[in-house]
């Protein structure tokens, strides 16, 4: 009985563990946080594995690439764009 309350308790830490939401990480090029460098999402509980859409900018504030994430792998488009977003 007390084996099986155990594994019920693992099976719910793990699925737990497994459901969480990407995290956004936003860098800035200032110590005001008012020139944002980078966005991107990470996998949750802390992780660096990146996860979605990944964004930089220019000091400007004007997007200078885009990129896709899955399981912290490249996929997809990887565009890339001037100093006027073009």
């Amino acid at each position: 009985m007390v084996f099986r309350i155990f594994i019920g308790f693992m099976l719910i830490a793990v699925l737990q563990a497994c459901d969480t939401k990407p995290e956004m990480v936003t860098t800035y090029y200032d110590a005001a946080k008012t020139l944002k460098k980078e966005e991107y999402y990470v996998k949750g509980n802390g992780s660096n594995k990146r996860e979605g859409l990944y964004k930089a900018f220019y000091e400007s504030g004007i997007v200078k690439e885009e990129r896709q994430y899955e399981n912290n792998l490249l996929n997809g488009t990887f565009k890339i764009f001037d100093k006027e977003g073009k």
